[in-house]
C-alpha cells in the first residue's frame, strides 16, 4: 500500500511530465506571486473596507484571512512539520525559487524553548 507521501510524489510527477507547459510557465508564476503572502488578499479586503456598504464583508474578510493564517501558518504547519516537494524530492522541477517559510522561523524557535 502506498503511503500519503508516495501518492503525492506520484500526483506531481505526473503533472510534471503530462500538464506542464512552458508556454503557461509565465502566466502561473504571476498567479503564484499574487497568492505569496497573501497580499492580493489583504489588498482586497482592504479595499472592501472603504465603501460603507461592503465594510461588513471586508471586515468578514480580513477576519478570516487572519483565522486562517493563524490555524494554518502557526498551527498546522507546525504540527505536520512536512518538507516541501521539491526539497524532498529531486526529481520535481521548481519553477519558482524557493519561498521564504514564515513558520520555519517558529519552529526554530519554538525548538529552541523546547530545549531549555
Amino acid at each position: 500500500m502506498m503511503t500519503l507521501q508516495q501518492i503525492d510524489m506520484s500526483i506531481l510527477l505526473w503533472i510534471q511530465e503530462h500538464l506542464r507547459a512552458d508556454a503557461l510557465t509565465p502566466f502561473w508564476k504571476v498567479i503564484t506571486f499574487l497568492g505569496n503572502g497573501g497580499w492580493f488578499w489583504l489588498v482586497l479586503a482592504a479595499g472592501l473596507l472603504v465603501c460603507k456598504k461592503t465594510r461588513l464583508t471586508g471586515i468578514a474578510a480580513l477576519l478570516s484571512i487572519t483565522v486562517g493564517f493563524l490555524l494554518t501558518n502557526v498551527l498546522l504547519k507546525n504540527i505536520v512539520a512536512r518538507p516541501r516537494p521539491f526539497d524532498a524530492y529531486t526529481e520535481i522541477i521548481s519553477l519558482i525559487t524557493k519561498p521564504r517559510i514564515f513558520h520555519s522561523r517558529l519552529v526554530i524557535h519554538v525548538h529552541h524553548l523546547r530545549a531549555r
